[in-house]
């Protein structure tokens, strides 16, 4: 019904800016557990166009923003209280520029460097390969290490402690059709030297979907769609009014090239947007080797 592995939680990402995206990204089979002992080494490449600035949905500046990242990651599977668990360490470095048009001040024209180390880790109260049934809780530490230039807003770092909580809910609905359903929310700390003031930020809650097909053996393709809301900044102080309430697509592919090798391509986009960067093209390739 399943591969016999997957990375657990597939997360990392293009974060330009912080309140516009989701904390997490979810690849649709994050979420069938593998076998205890299974290890899973994983690459990604992000390639994000965005435009921008939108303000209470309207587009002002015409600014336009290119982005690329590379992520590694490795997750282990084990046992926690006779559950079937997993932790996972993600490593991403991050570049991105204006192509054209004007951005807000502040916000800044380029960056690039490593971006927050990500630590997670899976618990499955629910594990039933045989109907094809999942239910996992998953919780991922963001720790500020990235590179950060407090003169500008768009980083590759945070300089802030997030956590991220889901829960995870996978059904197949035949042995070719799957079902998956994944709500979460996100916890902000503060940033003392946000472009020289002090921000935080509210909880965002996010709910992500995916319905995927096995067209074939070794085969499978995706939709999905994101809905994001919360996560208003106050900066020195003031209420922004800026949740971004993003509302986002994705169409995928992936293939089995071994038994231990799975090839994944996704396309994404965001439908709407209230406040700040719309990605209007994401593409990511992947590469999950499980041993």
């Amino acid at each position: 019904m399943a591969a016999s592995w997957t990375l657990a939680w597939a997360a990392a990402a293009l974060c330009l800016p912080a309140a516009a995206q989701a904390a997490s990204e979810v690849f649709p089979g994050s979420f069938e557990a593998a076998s205890p002992g299974t290890r899973v080494a994983s690459l990604y490449y992000y390639q994000r166009s965005l435009e921008g600035y939108y303000v209470n949905g309207t587009r002002i500046g015409g600014a336009k923003v290119e982005g690329q990242a590379v992520v590694a990651a490795f997750s282990v599977y084990g046992r926690l209280f006779d559950m079937t668990s997993s932790w996972s360490l993600h490593l991403p470095y991050l570049r991105a520029h204006r192509t054209e048009g004007v951005l807000p001040a502040g916000f800044g024209n380029e960056m690039s460097g490593a971006g927050d180390v990500r630590i997670g880790y899976t618990v499955w109260p629910v594990n039933d390969r045989e109907t094809g049934q999942w239910l996992a809780v998953s919780g991922t530490l963001l720790t500020p290490t990235g590179h950060y230039d407090h003169s500008q807003s768009m980083n590759a770092g945070d300089r802030r402690w997030k956590a991220n909580l889901q829960l995870a809910w996978v059904r197949y609905l035949s042995p070719t059709v799957a079902a998956e359903l994944i709500p979460e929310v996100t916890f902000y700390g503060s940033n003392g030297n946000y472009v020289g003031y002090r921000m935080t930020q509210a909880p965002a809650p996010a709910l992500t979907t995916y319905l995927r097909w096995k067209f074939t053996p070794g085969w499978e393709t995706q939709v999905g769609y994101q809905f994001n809301t919360g996560g208003e900044q106050t900066i020195a102080g003031r209420r922004q009014g800026n949740e971004p309430r993003n509302r986002r697509v994705f169409l995928g592919v992936s293939t089995l090239l071994s038994p231990g090798v799975k090839l994944n391509f996704r396309y994404s986009r965001d439908t709407s947007l209230n406040y700040e960067m719309k990605t209007t093209r994401d593409l990511v390739a992947s590469v999950n080797w499980g041993f």
